[in-house]
Protein backbone atom coordinates (compact mmCIF):
# COMPACT_ATOMS: atom_id res chain seq x y z
CA UNK A 1 0.00 0.00 0.00
CA UNK A 2 1.57 3.23 -0.63
CA UNK A 3 1.95 6.09 1.80
CA UNK A 4 1.20 9.60 1.18
CA UNK A 5 4.20 11.89 2.46
CA UNK A 6 3.82 15.73 2.65
CA UNK A 7 7.00 17.61 2.31
CA UNK A 8 6.58 21.35 3.70
CA UNK A 9 9.04 23.18 2.58
CA UNK A 10 9.69 26.55 1.14
CA UNK A 11 13.14 25.94 -0.45
CA UNK A 12 12.92 24.21 -4.09
CA UNK A 13 16.56 22.36 -3.63
CA UNK A 14 15.81 21.79 -0.20
CA UNK A 15 12.71 20.14 -1.13
CA UNK A 16 14.48 17.95 -3.69
CA UNK A 17 17.36 16.84 -1.38
CA UNK A 18 14.86 15.57 1.20
CA UNK A 19 12.89 14.00 -1.39
CA UNK A 20 15.52 11.65 -2.59
CA UNK A 21 16.26 10.79 1.71
CA UNK A 22 12.83 10.10 1.88
CA UNK A 23 12.50 7.50 -1.14
CA UNK A 24 16.27 6.09 -0.13
CA UNK A 25 14.04 5.43 3.62
CA UNK A 26 10.95 4.52 3.20
CA UNK A 27 9.42 2.65 0.02
CA UNK A 28 6.31 2.62 -1.32
CA UNK A 29 5.31 6.58 -0.75
CA UNK A 30 3.98 9.35 -2.76
CA UNK A 31 5.31 12.69 -1.92
CA UNK A 32 3.18 15.46 -2.16
CA UNK A 33 4.89 18.87 -1.77
CA UNK A 34 3.98 22.49 -0.50
CA UNK A 35 5.82 25.76 -0.63
CA UNK A 36 3.62 27.58 2.28
CA UNK A 37 0.81 26.37 5.46
CA UNK A 38 -1.76 27.76 2.99
CA UNK A 39 -1.02 25.17 0.14
CA UNK A 40 -0.61 22.61 2.79
CA UNK A 41 -3.95 22.24 4.61
CA UNK A 42 -5.52 22.39 1.08
CA UNK A 43 -3.30 19.01 0.17
CA UNK A 44 -3.97 17.83 3.85
CA UNK A 45 -7.67 17.90 2.58
CA UNK A 46 -7.06 16.05 -0.70
CA UNK A 47 -5.09 13.54 0.61
CA UNK A 48 -4.69 10.60 3.58
CA UNK A 49 -1.20 11.74 4.57
CA UNK A 50 0.59 9.42 6.88
CA UNK A 51 3.66 11.73 7.80
CA UNK A 52 4.23 15.19 7.17
CA UNK A 53 8.31 16.90 7.23
CA UNK A 54 7.29 20.45 8.15
CA UNK A 55 9.88 23.27 7.85
CA UNK A 56 9.49 25.76 10.87
CA UNK A 57 10.04 29.20 8.61
CA UNK A 58 7.89 29.00 6.02
CA UNK A 59 6.59 32.31 3.47
CA UNK A 60 2.75 32.25 5.31
CA UNK A 61 3.66 31.40 8.53
CA UNK A 62 5.43 29.26 11.14
CA UNK A 63 5.38 25.20 10.79
CA UNK A 64 4.46 24.77 14.14
CA UNK A 65 1.11 26.33 12.64
CA UNK A 66 0.34 23.97 10.24
CA UNK A 67 1.22 20.80 13.30
CA UNK A 68 -1.55 22.04 15.11
CA UNK A 69 -4.17 22.11 12.47
CA UNK A 70 -3.22 18.82 11.03
CA UNK A 71 -2.78 17.12 13.87
CA UNK A 72 -6.61 18.27 14.91
CA UNK A 73 -7.81 17.50 11.20
CA UNK A 74 -6.22 14.04 11.26
CA UNK A 75 -4.80 12.72 15.22
CA UNK A 76 -2.73 9.66 12.76
CA UNK A 77 -0.82 12.12 11.06
CA UNK A 78 2.96 11.22 12.09
CA UNK A 79 4.57 15.09 11.53
CA UNK A 80 8.23 15.42 11.94
CA UNK A 81 10.14 18.90 11.92
CA UNK A 82 13.45 19.06 9.87
CA UNK A 83 14.86 22.42 10.00
CA UNK A 84 18.55 24.02 10.21
CA UNK A 85 17.55 25.96 13.48
CA UNK A 86 18.25 24.16 17.19
CA UNK A 87 17.04 27.16 19.34
CA UNK A 88 15.38 26.14 22.39
CA UNK A 89 12.05 28.12 21.97
CA UNK A 90 11.57 26.35 18.29
CA UNK A 91 12.58 23.13 19.93
CA UNK A 92 9.92 23.26 22.57
CA UNK A 93 7.32 25.01 20.46
CA UNK A 94 7.65 22.11 17.82
CA UNK A 95 7.04 19.39 20.72
CA UNK A 96 3.97 21.76 22.19
CA UNK A 97 1.83 21.98 18.72
CA UNK A 98 2.12 17.97 18.42
CA UNK A 99 5.33 17.35 16.70
CA UNK A 100 5.94 13.77 16.96
CA UNK A 101 9.85 14.03 15.78
CA UNK A 102 12.81 16.76 15.27
CA UNK A 103 15.41 16.22 13.18
CA UNK A 104 18.38 18.98 12.10
CA UNK A 105 19.15 19.33 8.26
CA UNK A 106 23.01 19.62 9.48
CA UNK A 107 23.17 16.10 10.31
CA UNK A 108 24.67 13.48 8.39
CA UNK A 109 23.03 12.47 5.38
CA UNK A 110 23.12 8.74 6.14
CA UNK A 111 22.22 9.39 9.99
CA UNK A 112 18.90 11.33 8.54
CA UNK A 113 18.10 8.32 6.23
CA UNK A 114 18.40 5.88 9.27
CA UNK A 115 15.99 8.32 11.65
CA UNK A 116 13.39 8.57 8.71
CA UNK A 117 13.63 4.73 8.25
CA UNK A 118 13.25 3.91 12.57
CA UNK A 119 10.14 6.49 12.17
CA UNK A 120 8.15 3.12 10.63
CA UNK A 121 9.55 1.36 13.07
CA UNK A 122 7.82 3.62 15.72
CA UNK A 123 10.61 5.48 17.08
CA UNK A 124 10.29 8.98 17.43
CA UNK A 125 12.94 10.38 15.46
CA UNK A 126 15.34 12.97 17.41
CA UNK A 127 18.99 14.34 16.33
CA UNK A 128 21.14 13.26 19.22
CA UNK A 129 21.96 16.87 20.19
CA UNK A 130 18.27 17.97 20.31
CA UNK A 131 17.48 15.01 22.42
CA UNK A 132 20.03 15.56 24.78
CA UNK A 133 19.13 19.17 25.29
CA UNK A 134 15.18 18.07 25.95
CA UNK A 135 16.50 15.36 29.02
CA UNK A 136 18.85 18.32 30.05
CA UNK A 137 15.58 21.08 29.98
CA UNK A 138 13.75 18.15 32.18
CA UNK A 139 16.46 17.19 34.35
CA UNK A 140 15.38 18.14 37.58
CA UNK A 141 18.20 19.47 40.42
CA UNK A 142 17.98 16.44 42.72
CA UNK A 143 17.92 13.80 39.97
CA UNK A 144 15.24 11.89 41.84
CA UNK A 145 11.97 10.45 39.42
CA UNK A 146 9.02 12.15 39.71
CA UNK A 147 5.48 11.12 39.84
CA UNK A 148 3.16 12.29 37.03
CA UNK A 149 0.61 14.95 38.04
CA UNK A 150 -2.15 12.52 37.71
CA UNK A 151 -1.49 8.94 38.85
CA UNK A 152 -1.11 6.57 36.09
CA UNK A 153 -1.98 2.31 36.89
CA UNK A 154 0.23 0.20 36.34
CA UNK A 155 -1.07 -0.88 33.27
CA UNK A 156 -0.37 2.50 31.71
CA UNK A 157 2.81 3.04 33.08
CA UNK A 158 3.59 -0.50 31.33
CA UNK A 159 2.38 0.95 27.85
CA UNK A 160 4.15 4.70 28.49
CA UNK A 161 7.77 2.72 28.79
CA UNK A 162 6.99 0.54 25.89
CA UNK A 163 6.13 3.26 23.26
CA UNK A 164 8.77 5.46 24.71
CA UNK A 165 11.09 2.45 23.95
CA UNK A 166 10.37 2.73 20.41
CA UNK A 167 7.73 -0.14 20.36
CA UNK A 168 4.69 -0.36 17.72
CA UNK A 169 1.55 -0.66 19.53
CA UNK A 170 1.19 -4.25 18.21
CA UNK A 171 4.74 -4.75 19.80
CA UNK A 172 3.95 -3.64 22.96
CA UNK A 173 0.24 -5.57 22.76
CA UNK A 174 2.37 -8.73 21.89
CA UNK A 175 4.56 -7.86 25.36
CA UNK A 176 1.44 -7.12 27.21
CA UNK A 177 -0.94 -9.74 26.13
CA UNK A 178 -3.21 -7.63 24.79
CA UNK A 179 -5.21 -6.75 22.06
CA UNK A 180 -3.30 -3.77 19.74
CA UNK A 181 -6.68 -1.58 20.21
CA UNK A 182 -6.61 -2.35 23.79
CA UNK A 183 -2.98 -0.82 24.14
CA UNK A 184 -4.78 2.30 21.89
CA UNK A 185 -6.83 2.64 24.40
CA UNK A 186 -4.24 3.11 26.95
CA UNK A 187 -1.92 5.60 24.80
CA UNK A 188 -4.83 7.67 24.68
CA UNK A 189 -5.81 7.55 27.97
CA UNK A 190 -1.73 8.19 28.95
CA UNK A 191 -1.49 11.15 26.47
CA UNK A 192 -4.63 13.09 28.58
CA UNK A 193 -3.00 12.51 31.71
CA UNK A 194 0.40 13.37 30.91
CA UNK A 195 -1.09 16.29 28.57
CA UNK A 196 1.23 14.99 25.85
CA UNK A 197 0.44 14.84 22.16
CA UNK A 198 2.96 12.89 20.55
CA UNK A 199 5.31 10.06 21.24
CA UNK A 200 8.52 12.54 22.03
CA UNK A 201 6.66 13.91 24.37
CA UNK A 202 5.66 11.03 26.28
CA UNK A 203 9.20 9.54 26.29
CA UNK A 204 10.78 12.93 28.41
CA UNK A 205 7.96 12.27 30.74
CA UNK A 206 9.00 8.77 30.75
CA UNK A 207 12.32 9.92 31.91
CA UNK A 208 11.33 12.48 34.34
CA UNK A 209 9.43 9.82 35.58
CA UNK A 210 12.04 7.49 35.87
CA UNK A 211 10.33 4.75 33.75
CA UNK A 212 13.17 4.91 31.27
Amino acid sequence: MMRHILLLEDDADTRLWFSELLHKAISDIIIVEAEGIQQALTLLAEYPLSMAIVDIYLPDGRGFEFIKKAKKFNPGIFCVVVTAFDDDTDIFLALQAGADGYLLKSQDKDKLVRSLKDIMGGAPPLSPSIARRIIKHFQVKDKSPQEPRVALTDREKDVLIFISKGMTRLEAAKMIGIREGTVAGYIKRVYEKLNVSSRAEAALEAKRMGLI
